[in-house]
């Protein structure tokens, strides 16, 4: 037994009438409506502002493109510049040009 289901393209018609409609709203009361609920309701404030943001992202490195030998180098020079920067007596700075900035994820 096959079922038909919902015709092609109907759900987008529906998220895109949503879209177009809140675009209308937010328009006419987006501003005012924001303020009210950001002081009076700031954890509502807090979640939207949190939900808008992208569930994933993807950062490109350019790492997956270097050689092991263009890697070994890199990582040759990194120790080189945080080792210049403690033997003056200066904390390596995360996020430097010269230093780069470790994965968030790395463990050791």
């Amino acid at each position: 037994m096959l079922f038909a289901g919902r015709p092609k393209g109907s759900r987008n018609k529906i998220n895109q009438a949503y879209i177009d409609a809140f675009c209308q709203e937010f328009e006419k009361h987006g501003p005012t409506v924001f303020a009210r609920v950001r002081k009076k309701m700031p954890h509502v404030w807090l979640r939207l502002a949190a939900e808008l943001q992208p569930k994933q992202m993807q950062i490109e490195h350019g790492l997956s493109d270097m050689t092991d030998e263009q890697l070994r180098q890199r990582i040759a020079e990194l120790n080189a510049a945080i080792a210049n920067e403690l033997a003056v007596g200066v904390a390596p700075r995360v996020g430097d040009a010269d230093v780069g900035t470790p994965p968030s994820d790395t463990r050791h």
